[in-house]
């Protein structure tokens, strides 16, 4: 059992022992003894980014789910992103299906949404691709995922999140535009100036 500084209990699960390991020059080594401790299991799991609360109830999901996932089956936590990722195209009404040439409805591959989204005008659509390959290399079982691949996901994912959804973000933006458009203080302002915080949800 784990403490944490905020006072939560966490569980750990996982693995230790000893392994043997040599020390100095190749022609003369010296044998040593190492010990060894692997996490494979947190509950309730790590949050290893942070995922603001407007951000998408399943979009969050996936990701919690993929923390979990993370220490012990890094190709499952890697889909788990991808389920993420189209939540969030789900979130911004990009289309999951197109009618082709025949008059069938068919099923766009998150390749063509993402795609789609850079389309009408998303600057970030290019991270969301990064991600993509890096889910599908989940899927692939001739490519091995490690948790530094996982990381670099999650590391984009944060960056866009944070672009989309952090109020503090979104306020300073509001702050800028006004300041610049009255050229002067706040205070020396109207009293109809006012730029207020983001409400809690």
């Amino acid at each position: 059992m784990l403490d944490c500084s905020c006072g939560e209990h966490i569980a750990v699960v996982g693995r230790q022992g000893v392994e043997q390991g040599f020390t100095g020059p190749p022609d003369d080594p010296e044998v040593d003894y190492y010990e060894f401790q692997e996490p494979l299991y947190f509950e309730p799991p790590l949050q290893l980014i942070e995922i603001h609360r407007q951000v998408p109830a399943h979009v969050a999901e996936n990701l919690r789910q993929s923390f979990r996932l993370f220490w012990t089956d890094a190709d499952a936590a890697s889909n788990r992103i991808r389920q993420a990722l189209e939540g969030l195209l789900d979130f911004y009404g990009v289309k999951r299906t197109v009618i082709n040439k025949k008059r069938k409805r068919v099923e766009l591959k998150l390749h063509a949404r993402i795609e789609m989204f850079g389309r009408s005008g998303e600057p970030l659509s290019d991270h969301l691709m990064a991600v993509k390959w890096l889910g599908n290399a989940g899927s692939h079982p001739s490519t091995v995922v490690t948790r530094d691949d996982i990381f670099d996901a999650y590391e984009i994912m944060e960056f866009v999140l944070r672009e989309k959804f952090d109020p503090l973000r979104e306020r300073v933006g509001r702050l800028t535009k006004a300041i610049n458009k009255s050229k002067k203080p706040r205070s020396a302002s109207s009293p109809w100036f006012r730029v207020g915080r983001p409400k809690k949800r």
